[in-house]
């Protein structure tokens, strides 16, 4: 399934809620909403997504309030499983980036489970009327009911990190020609400073053996990405992940931001096309490297839910689960990608 929040049902009325805030009053959404409009926004105290935008949530509440739209957080998490997201830690959190705006303890889930929040931080925007009008990220801009963001923090790092090492890596290469080394450079970086013609022009590069050639054809899945143009991107990825002159780092890196960005674009386009792209991919990533083993697991897993999903098919007493229990009985696995895999396990047994 999607890493992203799902943007849909839109035009849904907010379901009522009545929790306690953290000066130890009860609030309910009739209180607490706004005006012209009212974000709910479920975060919690130890995720890292959540401690990223702490401060830039605190800001844009601040402008909302100017224009009469409110804001109220909510916390979800099991206290038992998660002790730094306790209630006294809740308080201690919101004195610390300095909350202007309720935040409420959902101590039975029940508010998480009737808004369908799967993930933290995950957004809710309502209109004045309280109707659904946006769900998804802090920056993931309107969408309609039939789009999902394929962009996640996650797939975005990573693609940097690619970016960023292959720069760096093949600059050592030794073998490479200097001339065309500087003649590729010259017409990639004009290419690329010329937004109306880049597709067009990249396409020059990608068939040239240098670095160029490797950049070139990033920033075509960019940019097809960006254009929901899922198939070339997939063609790109196989080119790359076929050219000899990656190593095991190089190429697992780019298989995994491959096996997301895929499994993204099957919810997108729904279609089960690239299942068997994907399942190529991820044995494409050497478990052996640093990180990359949990990453491998997590896509493993990943990849058997979007097969479930698109085919309707029951996640009870899938292969899933069993893949669910090799992650979470292995020390191998990290814990951020445990945290992930599981609130995607029990957002299937919830829906």
């Amino acid at each position: 399934m999607p890493v992203n929040a799902p943007n849909d049902n839109l035009d849904v009325l907010a379901p009522s809620f009545n929790l306690k805030n953290i000066d130890d009053e009860m609030v309910s959404l009739d209180n607490a909403k706004g005006l012209n409009g009212t974000v709910i926004v479920f975060i919690c105290n130890h995720c890292p997504y959540v401690k990223a935008i702490a401060s830039r949530l605190k800001k844009d509440a601040d402008e909302l309030l100017e224009h009469s739209i409110n804001t109220i957080a909510i916390m979800s998490n099991d206290v038992i499983n998660y002790p730094d997201d306790s209630f006294d830690n809740m308080k201690i959190f919101s004195d610390k980036y300095k909350f202007n705006f309720p935040y409420l303890y959902d101590e039975t889930q029940e508010v998480a489970k009737n808004y369908n929040a799967v993930c933290t931080p995950d957004f809710f925007g309502f209109d004045k009327d309280l109707k659904l009008k946006y769900r998804g990220r802090i920056d993931s801009g309107v969408m309609n009911a039939n789009q999902n963001s394929n962009i996640d923090y996650i797939q975005l790092i990573i693609s940097l990190v690619i970016l960023l090492i292959i720069f760096i890596g093949f600059q050592t290469y030794n073998y490479f020609k200097i001339q065309d080394i500087k003649n590729s450079s010259l017409s990639f970086f004009d290419i690329i400073q010329d937004d109306q013609n880049v597709l067009i022009s990249l396409e020059k590069l990608i068939d040239d053996d240098n670095i160029f050639s490797i950049l070139s054809k990033l920033k075509l899945i960019q940019q097809n990405n960006e254009n929901k143009n899922f198939s070339y991107s997939n063609e790109l990825y196989k080119e790359l992940l076929a050219s000899s002159n990656l190593d095991d780092l190089y190429k697992s890196a780019i298989a995994a931001n491959a096996s997301y960005t895929m499994i993204n674009a099957s919810y997108e386009d729904n279609t089960n096309n690239y299942l068997n792209d994907i399942s190529i991919y991820i044995n494409n990533i050497n478990d052996e490297l640093d990180s990359y083993f949990s990453i491998k697991k997590e896509l493993e897993y990943l990849l058997i839910v979007t097969e479930i999903d698109l085919n309707k098919s029951e996640y009870s007493n899938s292969k899933a689960l069993d893949k669910y229990n090799e992650i979470f009985n292995s020390s191998l696995i990290s814990a951020s990608i445990k945290e992930r895999v599981k609130k995607i396990h029990e957002f299937q047994l919830y829906k």
